[in-house]
C-alpha cells in the first residue's frame, strides 16, 4: 500500500484509562521546595497528573481538569466536577 498514511484515531474517552492508572499524592518534581506539593489534580487534555501550583502555570491553565480527593483510603473524584465530561446520571450519590 504505496502512499498510504495510517491514522491512529484517539478514543474521546481515552484519559479515563489514564486517569484509572495514575498515581496520586505523590510529591511534584517541579514544585519540591513548595509547600503542599502532592499530585492531586489530573489533566484532561495533557493526560497528566500534577499539583495544585502547576495548575496557574501557562502549560495547564485552560485546559480541562479534575482534582482527586482521598475518601477513606480511596482516591475520589466529585460528581459534580466529572459529570460536565462523562454521563453520570446512572451513578446513585
Amino acid at each position: 500500500m504505496v502512499g498510504c498514511k495510517i491514522r491512529l484515531v484517539k478514543r474521546k474517552t481515552d484519559w479515563v484509562n489514564n486517569l484509572l492508572q495514575s498515581r496520586f499524592f505523590g510529591s511534584c518534581g517541579y514544585h519540591r521546595e513548595l509547600r503542599k506539593n502532592e499530585k492531586n489534580m489530573f489533566c484532561i487534555d495533557c493526560n497528566l497528573c500534577f499539583c495544585k501550583h502547576c495548575v496557574g502555570s501557562s502549560t495547564h491553565c485552560f485546559h480541562r481538569w479534575l482534582q482527586v480527593c482521598k475518601y477513606v483510603y480511596h482516591n475520589v473524584v466529585r460528581l459534580q466536577d466529572i459529570q460536565k465530561y462523562l454521563d453520570c446520571s446512572k451513578i446513585q450519590v
